[in-house]
């Protein structure tokens, strides 16, 4: 007679079993719950950083050029000479705008040569902001003015600027760099210490203040906003200065010129700050012409502006301070750097409108209203 086998017995976990399962499942559950956070967490970071790219220009790089309305025959990157061209009866001269600090007193000698050397009335016309000088050369209404470094390209690609002469000292043009400024005891060195910290930049538009040390960290350092450091503006290089002075500022972005003049006026000593960058050279500023000027016309004015001698004007707080000479400008060399910045920083060459002040809701880089370097 066969033998049975007793029947199996289910055995049951026992308590300490039970627990460690369930501490396994538990531990499975938060591992896979961080797993998704930090994914989760990695696409908002993304996002904030496709967001500020775009905001600040630097994920919309362009290919600035001039406006279709102007013609390029000879690849100067300068207007030509239209077919129907202009001879006021007297010419509108403006340098740089009142939001500049510059007044029609302290340009009174520069007047007074033109009027001379050309031979037709000169009157200075004072204008608010770089937009209203804009708008102001491409309706007609300017025939000679200047701009500092920033508005160049684009006073030459939207409005027909043409760049004819900038302001020189023994025999050199007059130049300034970009350069990162910290209190003097501050723990920075390098660019690359400002990983993890904030800077501060003036406003959307400035080349120093803003478009350059963006391009420059990002091509020189690899380093981009959000994922790398943080910002703030402050909206004026002199309250930038200031705020490294008193400590306020942890490192800011101004241009070397502006922080000399900062230093000759005593806002700042020297033993208030280091600096822990500096860029290549940009030229400081460049007068010009409207490019519908009568050919001959143009001519009087361009020599008239070479042979300036700038020493004696009332220039304190223009970008002829301390020139004594006037040197000729070669829009195409000399603003190169300028203009691959602009395109790097996804600036465009247009002429700004009330709507142009702030970066928009769809990312695009904000124009200038006021440029003043």
């Amino acid at each position: 007679m066969p033998t049975l086998s007793p029947p199996r017995r289910r055995v049951r976990p026992t308590g300490s079993a039970t627990s460690t399962v369930f501490i396994v499942l538990v531990l499975v559950g938060v591992a896979v719950a961080a797993y998704l956070a930090a994914g989760k967490a990695s696409d908002v970071q993304g996002v904030t950083q496709n967001r500020a790219l775009k905001s600040l220009g630097l994920g919309n790089p362009v290919t600035n050029k001039l406006d279709p309305a102007f013609a390029d025959a000879d690849g100067d990157l300068v207007a030509d000479t239209p077919e129907q061209t202009r001879t006021p009866e007297t010419l509108k001269f403006c340098y740089l705008s009142e939001a500049a600090g510059v007044t029609g007193e302290q340009l009174e000698t520069l007047r007074q040569h033109l009027a001379d050397a050309v031979g037709v009335p000169v009157e200075y016309v004072a204008l608010p902001d770089t937009k209203a000088q804009l708008r102001a050369l491409g309706a007609g209404e300017l025939d000679i003015t200047g701009f500092n470094t920033g508005t160049v390209p684009l006073a030459v690609n939207a409005v027909g600027f043409v760049p004819v002469a900038a302001p020189s000292t023994q025999g050199q043009a007059a130049v300034y760099r970009m350069v990162f400024i910290a209190p003097a005891g501050s723990a920075l060195e390098k660019p690359e210490d400002l990983a993890g910290g904030t800077i501060t930049l003036t406003h959307w538009g400035s080349n120093s203040g803003f478009k350059a040390p963006l391009v420059l960290l990002k091509e020189q350092f690899g380093m981009l906003p959000e994922r790398d450091y943080t910002w703030s503006f402050s909206m004026s290089h002199a309250k930038s200065i200031a705020g490294v002075a008193d400590g306020s500022v942890a490192v800011a972005a101004t241009a070397s010129d502006l922080l000399q003049t900062a230093v000759d006026n005593e806002e700042i000593a020297t033993s208030d700050y280091k600096v822990i960058y500096e860029s290549e050279a940009f030229p400081v500023a460049a007068l010009g012409v409207a490019h519908d000027l009568d050919p001959a016309l143009a001519e009087k004015i361009k020599a008239a502006l070479l042979s300036y001698d700038p020493s004696g004007a009332a220039a304190s707080a223009t970008a002829l301070a301390g020139a004594d000479a006037m040197t000729a400008v070669n829009f195409k060399d000399d603003f190169s750097l300028v203009r691959r910045i602009d395109d790097a920083a996804g600036f465009k060459h247009k002429l700004p409108t009330d709507e142009t002040d702030a970066p928009s809701e769809e990312g695009e880089a904000a124009q200038p209203t006021t440029v003043v370097d």
